[in-house]
Protein backbone atom coordinates (compact mmCIF):
# COMPACT_ATOMS: atom_id res chain seq x y z
CA UNK A 1 0.00 0.00 0.00
CA UNK A 2 1.49 3.36 -1.01
CA UNK A 3 -0.21 5.40 1.72
CA UNK A 4 -1.24 4.69 5.26
CA UNK A 5 -4.82 3.98 6.00
CA UNK A 6 -6.65 6.03 8.56
CA UNK A 7 -8.84 4.83 11.38
CA UNK A 8 -12.29 4.70 9.83
CA UNK A 9 -14.68 3.26 12.37
CA UNK A 10 -16.68 0.13 11.75
CA UNK A 11 -20.11 1.43 10.66
CA UNK A 12 -21.79 -1.07 12.96
CA UNK A 13 -19.83 -0.21 16.08
CA UNK A 14 -20.69 2.66 18.43
CA UNK A 15 -17.55 1.84 20.43
CA UNK A 16 -15.28 2.18 17.35
CA UNK A 17 -16.97 5.50 16.56
CA UNK A 18 -16.27 6.69 20.09
CA UNK A 19 -12.62 5.55 19.96
CA UNK A 20 -12.05 7.35 16.66
CA UNK A 21 -13.63 10.57 17.95
CA UNK A 22 -11.49 10.44 21.08
CA UNK A 23 -8.33 10.05 18.94
CA UNK A 24 -9.47 12.89 16.68
CA UNK A 25 -10.14 15.22 19.61
CA UNK A 26 -6.85 14.24 21.30
CA UNK A 27 -5.06 15.31 18.11
CA UNK A 28 -6.88 18.65 18.23
CA UNK A 29 -6.06 19.06 21.93
CA UNK A 30 -2.38 18.26 21.52
CA UNK A 31 -1.28 21.59 20.00
CA UNK A 32 0.27 19.56 17.17
CA UNK A 33 -1.57 20.20 13.89
CA UNK A 34 0.44 17.46 12.15
CA UNK A 35 -1.48 14.88 14.22
CA UNK A 36 -4.75 16.16 12.74
CA UNK A 37 -3.33 16.45 9.22
CA UNK A 38 -2.11 12.83 9.35
CA UNK A 39 -5.75 11.74 9.60
CA UNK A 40 -6.79 13.65 6.44
CA UNK A 41 -6.96 12.57 2.80
CA UNK A 42 -4.96 14.62 0.28
CA UNK A 43 -8.18 16.12 -1.11
CA UNK A 44 -9.84 16.82 2.25
CA UNK A 45 -12.14 19.79 2.80
CA UNK A 46 -12.29 21.64 6.12
CA UNK A 47 -14.95 24.14 7.24
CA UNK A 48 -15.47 26.03 10.49
CA UNK A 49 -17.25 29.31 11.34
CA UNK A 50 -14.09 31.28 10.54
CA UNK A 51 -13.73 29.54 7.17
CA UNK A 52 -17.30 28.79 6.14
CA UNK A 53 -16.32 28.71 2.44
CA UNK A 54 -13.85 25.95 3.27
CA UNK A 55 -10.17 25.16 3.04
CA UNK A 56 -9.38 22.68 0.27
CA UNK A 57 -6.60 20.11 0.22
CA UNK A 58 -4.42 18.64 2.92
CA UNK A 59 -1.59 21.12 2.33
CA UNK A 60 -3.82 24.21 2.60
CA UNK A 61 -5.54 22.76 5.67
CA UNK A 62 -2.13 22.15 7.27
CA UNK A 63 -1.22 25.83 6.76
CA UNK A 64 -4.54 26.97 8.20
CA UNK A 65 -4.22 24.65 11.22
CA UNK A 66 -0.68 25.89 11.91
CA UNK A 67 -2.09 29.40 12.42
CA UNK A 68 -5.15 28.17 14.29
CA UNK A 69 -3.06 26.14 16.75
CA UNK A 70 -0.61 29.02 17.34
CA UNK A 71 -3.53 31.29 18.19
CA UNK A 72 -5.18 28.68 20.44
CA UNK A 73 -2.35 26.84 22.21
CA UNK A 74 -4.33 25.95 25.33
CA UNK A 75 -7.53 24.56 23.89
CA UNK A 76 -8.76 21.14 24.82
CA UNK A 77 -11.59 19.16 23.31
CA UNK A 78 -13.65 16.46 24.98
CA UNK A 79 -16.21 14.15 23.46
CA UNK A 80 -19.81 14.52 24.61
CA UNK A 81 -21.33 11.97 22.21
CA UNK A 82 -21.05 10.64 18.67
CA UNK A 83 -23.23 8.93 16.10
CA UNK A 84 -22.52 6.95 12.94
CA UNK A 85 -25.28 8.27 10.73
CA UNK A 86 -24.29 6.14 7.73
CA UNK A 87 -21.19 4.18 6.72
CA UNK A 88 -18.30 6.64 6.48
CA UNK A 89 -20.07 9.54 8.22
CA UNK A 90 -19.86 10.54 11.88
CA UNK A 91 -21.59 13.35 13.73
CA UNK A 92 -20.08 14.25 17.09
CA UNK A 93 -20.95 16.65 19.85
CA UNK A 94 -17.86 17.89 21.62
CA UNK A 95 -16.88 20.47 24.21
CA UNK A 96 -14.00 22.91 23.87
CA UNK A 97 -12.22 24.77 26.65
CA UNK A 98 -9.82 27.55 25.73
CA UNK A 99 -7.94 30.27 27.60
CA UNK A 100 -7.29 33.55 25.84
CA UNK A 101 -6.12 36.78 27.43
CA UNK A 102 -6.60 35.25 30.89
CA UNK A 103 -10.24 34.47 30.09
CA UNK A 104 -11.60 30.94 29.93
CA UNK A 105 -14.09 30.06 27.22
CA UNK A 106 -16.10 26.84 27.15
CA UNK A 107 -18.65 25.83 24.58
CA UNK A 108 -20.23 22.85 22.88
CA UNK A 109 -19.94 22.33 19.16
CA UNK A 110 -20.87 19.81 16.51
CA UNK A 111 -18.63 18.18 13.90
CA UNK A 112 -19.48 16.22 10.78
CA UNK A 113 -16.72 13.89 9.56
CA UNK A 114 -16.74 11.90 6.31
CA UNK A 115 -14.25 9.19 5.34
CA UNK A 116 -12.99 7.73 2.09
CA UNK A 117 -12.42 4.04 1.38
CA UNK A 118 -8.80 4.44 2.58
CA UNK A 119 -10.18 5.34 6.02
CA UNK A 120 -9.00 8.96 5.94
CA UNK A 121 -11.12 12.03 6.71
CA UNK A 122 -12.27 13.65 3.46
CA UNK A 123 -14.54 16.28 4.96
CA UNK A 124 -14.62 17.96 8.35
CA UNK A 125 -17.26 20.56 9.13
CA UNK A 126 -17.32 22.19 12.57
CA UNK A 127 -20.11 24.32 13.94
CA UNK A 128 -19.92 26.38 17.13
CA UNK A 129 -20.68 29.88 18.38
CA UNK A 130 -17.77 32.28 17.80
CA UNK A 131 -19.17 35.14 19.90
CA UNK A 132 -16.44 36.27 22.27
CA UNK A 133 -13.70 34.18 20.62
CA UNK A 134 -10.63 35.75 19.07
CA UNK A 135 -10.84 35.80 15.26
CA UNK A 136 -8.90 33.06 13.52
CA UNK A 137 -9.41 34.31 9.98
CA UNK A 138 -6.28 34.36 7.83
Amino acid sequence: MDKEQGDKPDPDSKEECRRFCERWLAAWSGSEPSAVVAMLSDDAVYRDPARSTGVYGKEAIAEYLDLLFVRNPEWTFTLVDCWLIEPGTIVMKRRVRNTMDNRVFEDNGVEFLEFNDRHLVTSCEMYYDRVGWRPTDL
